[in-house]
């Protein structure tokens, strides 16, 4: 009834579709795209205005470094370090509440 796994079978034939003739398209691309578009709209700008009580002083130059967060290593570990600054104090604070 069942082929066994070790039994060959023939290869599924080509789709149709040369894979070097289609368009080479990255997150990086889209991404950036998308940013210039909410910049261009005044929505970071806005949003950066809504949030700014959360933010610490010390985390705003931290979250506010945009793609280079990606590229440069110290830009990646501020980043990172303010991601933990902020999530501990999320913590403490739900703590005091449910105590």
């Amino acid at each position: 009834m069942f082929e066994s796994r070790d039994t060959r079978t023939e290869s599924q034939p080509p789709f149709g579709i040369d894979a070097r003739r289609l368009p080479k398209a990255t997150a990086g691309t889209f991404y950036g795209k998308l940013e210039a578009t909410l910049e261009s709209i005044g929505f970071t700008a806005d949003v950066r205005e809504i949030c700014r009580p959360v933010y610490l002083a010390a985390e705003i130059p931290a979250f506010s470094m945009g793609r280079r967060a990606m590229s440069d290593e110290g830009a990646a570990l501020a980043f990172a370090n303010a991601c933990l600054s902020r999530m501990i104090r999320i913590y403490k604070e739900c703590w005091k509440q449910m105590a």
